[in-house]
């Protein structure tokens, strides 16, 4: 788990640091099914040691962990926020988040730091693991007893999991990242692992060979994969295989020797603490910092992590596992922990069906910060700029995008005034599906399934629709991604390729923030808007101006207009940007989407720019 820590600090640091939960669900299924399958055999298995084992080992400094958790939340998050972290609470004691942040969000997604229980997701996974397959194993061995029977049945489900976890690792990503079926090969590795090492001894020189080359897979996976790696698909049988390699043959062996340093080992024994504590120290820690870490904010955050891993270790994991040595102490326990338990679900059942508890909030702040309605402060009408354009003479825009694109065009939707001779029409054209006009399309591996079914409805729509046909200008209003930049130039060459398409406006990425709603609760007041400006200006996200930088070289190489978008929010030195209007309305209602209220305020400056002028002008310059 040390692996998973480093990782979350910073993934420059260790790109493939996720892997170590792979890893843990390998040694895992070792230690489970050698225990299992022991105690089967002699007879002396029952379901309710085994069960009462899992609880002591692992409930109580779970529980201190999400405990922990929920007061830090009530103190620092905004209500939306905590009524998230009060479902995420409820599912993590019930052992299933695995789920919840399924239907939530994706792993590697920038909103996963708003979320200080994500890790918990692999304790579900695990939890789910330990209720099912003992059962299972039980079933099995009252069936056969032989060995080779329960090999074999052991081995069909993990190559039956590991071919759902490739064949829905581009169609259903998410899935597979967070839920059992996927994962269940991960914990079958380790299984046939405990078969294979009660079998003939092997030579000292083919040991340390068999468990270097499990260590290098290991390494290869920690240092070759990062966050765009489809995953765990069949990628995952490097850092899964490699740990079986090293459990087979580790014994003994100079990688056995290496491992049982009293260092490593003092980690090993603290590594669950470790892996609870962690994540919500680095989400906790970067809302305090208001912003994203610098290195020595995480060397501290690390720090501090060790400390809390160690406090956790021994004053909660290692006095209940190992303190409850009487019947009246477990019977105490017992009654305690469902006590609490039921207090924390009620509590955190009341954080999120009341919106996050707003009475901790002055009531002006509390009134802005009430759950947002999208449908109704976000989206115009759904067939508003569907339509064709008009045969009425006048300048015709066509606005291409992701969900920044209706921004976009409810900005000037709603400022029509200003704009007499233009017609703006919309059409969703998710940058990633740039990569469909090239002229050899690419196979990468980041482009799943899932954008290729959302880009051969984009594309086809785009390429033969009469808007894209008619218009005078066509304006890419989008979040920027990597796909996206790269083949701005494949796009570009395919759309002056036909001489009826009109001519590519490029607009930068929006400024981001951490979630507005966030950043209002921490200043306190709506009714200073100018101080709320600055303060916001002093706390968004600086990665966008980097993707910025790259489309105005790249758009200056291809003789294309570009226009910043951070200039219409933050002014032209980027010292206030307006969150809010005169009235303490919400211009922008998460890290970067503009409510109606802010589409219209926008709107105004953008009629204004040099944007405007150019196409009210028939120009085609490339103004910055």
């Amino acid at each position: 788990m040390t692996a998973v820590t480093v990782f979350h600090l910073n993934p420059n640091w260790l790109p493939g640091g996720f892997v170590g939960v792979d890893i843990f669900f390998v040694i895992s299924g070792f230690l489970i099914s050698s225990m299992l399958i022991a105690d089967l055999e002699t007879g002396a298995f029952r379901f309710s040691d085994f069960y009462w084992r899992r609880a002591k080992r692992l409930l109580p400094a779970l529980f201190a962990t999400l405990l922990a958790t929920f007061v830090c939340s009530t103190i620092m998050m905004s209500p939306a926020a905590l009524a998230s972290a009060g479902a995420s609470t409820v599912f993590s004691v019930l052992s299933v988040s695995n789920i919840y942040f399924w239907m939530q969000t994706g792993y590697f997604d920038a909103a996963s730091i708003t979320k200080p229980l994500l890790h918990t997701w692999s304790l579900g996974v695990e939890e789910q693991f330990y209720f099912l397959w003992p059962a299972m194993l039980y079933l099995l061995f009252r069936t056969t007893k032989a060995r080779s029977n329960l090999l074999f049945f052991i081995a069909v489900v993990s190559v039956a999991s590991l071919a759902a976890s490739y064949f829905f690792s581009d169609r259903a990503a998410n899935a597979t990242f967070f839920l059992l079926p996927f994962r269940v090969f991960e914990f079958g590795i380790g299984a046939i692992a405990s078969f294979a090492t009660s079998t003939k001894t092997r030579s000292a020189r083919v040991s340390n060979l068999g468990a270097l080359a499990g260590a290098g897979l290991i390494l290869l996976a920690l240092l070759a994969f990062n966050e765009q790696t489809p995953f765990p698909s069949w990628y995952a049988l490097a850092p899964t295989i490699g740990t079986a390699l090293v459990i087979f043959f580790g014994p003994g062996t100079i990688a056995a020797s290496a491992l049982s340093q009293r260092p490593l080992v003092e980690i090993g024994r603290r590594s669950y603490s470790l892996y609870l504590v962690h994540w919500p120290i680095i989400v906790f820690f970067t809302m305090g910092k208001h912003g994203e870490l610098t290195n020595l904010d995480r060397l501290i955050a690390a720090v501090v992590i060790f400390f809390a891993a160690a406090a956790l270790y021994h004053f909660v994991e290692v006095k209940f596992r190992y303190g409850l040595s009487t019947e009246q102490k477990t019977r105490r326990f017992a009654i305690g922990f469902v006590a609490c338990s039921l207090a924390l679900v009620g509590t955190a059942t009341s954080a999120n069906l009341t919106n996050g508890w707003p009475w901790r909030l002055p009531a002006e702040v509390a009134r802005q910060l009430q759950p947002f309605d999208t449908k109704k402060n976000y989206v115009l009408n759904n067939t508003v700029g569907r339509e064709p354009f008009s045969q009425e003479p006048g300048i015709k825009v066509l606005i291409v995008g992701d969900s920044h694109q209706a921004d976009f065009f409810n900005a000037v939707y709603l400022n029509m005034a200003s704009f007499p001779d233009i017609e703006f029409r919309s059409m969703r054209l998710d940058d990633a599906c740039f990569f469909m006009f090239a002229p050899t399309v690419t196979t990468a591996p980041q482009i799943t399934q899932e954008v290729r079914a959302l880009c051969n409805k984009e594309v086809p729509d785009f390429k033969t629709s009469a808007r894209s046909r008619d218009a005078d200008y066509v304006v890419i209003s989008t979040k920027w991604d990597n796909i996206g930049v790269e083949h701005l130039r494949d796009f570009t060459s395919w759309v002056r390729s036909q001489s009826s398409f009109g001519k590519l406006v490029v607009l930068g990425n929006t400024v981001e923030f951490r979630p507005v709603p966030d950043l209002i609760r921490e200043y306190g007041r709506v009714d200073d808007a100018v101080g709320l400006s600055k303060y916001a200006a002093k706390n968004r996200d600086h990665r966008t101006d980097i993707t910025n930088a790259r489309l105005a070289a790249l758009t200056s190489e291809l003789a294309l207009p570009f226009f910043r978008k951070d200039r219409w929010i933050c002014g032209e030195d980027g010292s206030a940007c307006d969150i809010v209007d005169a009235n303490g309305n919400m211009n922008i209602f998460d890290y970067g989407h503009w409510t109606l209220t802010g589409a219209e305020f926008y709107g105004r400056r953008i009629a204004s720019s040099d944007l405007a002028a150019m196409m009210e002008q028939r120009q085609y310059v490339l103004a910055r």
